[in-house]
């Protein structure tokens, strides 16, 4: 499956405002928050299929830090509707609490999610590495393997665009 990285003016606008907010860490080619947007083919492959063949792009930022086993089986699918809060959690609290990409900025959070949903298209669908037992308890896995950081993150897969909002940070 081929995947283009996007360059139009909105795609180019939010990758910016996450990188205006995030920090770096000590794993070249990721930062404590990143977006990493593509457009492919319209295809009638699974939902699945689609995210492991991005995972297996030999493109894919901060590629040499994949885990060697991640199972997209694991993720957890969620309409906007549902996963849109815990986006907007990651967003304002970040993968730790001290480095968020909007802290307490819930206005602002909620704007850009709404840009990048819009960008995807009406049919998107969210895949998160977290499911969100309660407000306060989550399980999931690392897709990352960078020492001393945790990662968590969403992609966004409409019907030919994807994207990656991916969060770094220490616990």
């Amino acid at each position: 499956m081929k995947f283009e990285p996007v360059t139009d003016p909105e795609a180019d606008a939010l990758r910016d405002e996450i990188a205006s907010r995030a920090g770096g860490i000590d794993a070249d080619g990721l930062d404590t928050a990143n977006l990493w947007m593509w457009t492919f083919e319209p295809t009638e492959e699974q939902p699945q299929t689609i995210i492991t063949s991005l995972l297996e792009h030999p493109d894919l930022p901060g590629r040499e830090w994949l885990q060697s086993y991640w199972n997209t089986q694991l993720w957890t699918a969620q309409t906007p509707a549902i996963g849109k809060p815990h986006v907007l959690q990651l967003l304002m609290w970040g993968q730790s609490l001290e480095i968020p990409a909007y802290p307490e900025q819930p206005e602002q959070a909620t704007e850009f999610l709404n840009r990048l949903l819009n960008w995807i298209g009406s049919e998107a669908i969210l895949f998160g590495s977290m499911e969100y037992l309660s407000e306060t308890m989550k399980g999931g896995f690392s897709l990352y393997c960078v020492p001393r950081w945790f990662d968590e993150g969403f992609v966004f897969l409409g019907k030919n665009r994807i994207a990656m909002l991916w969060f770094f940070g220490t616990d």
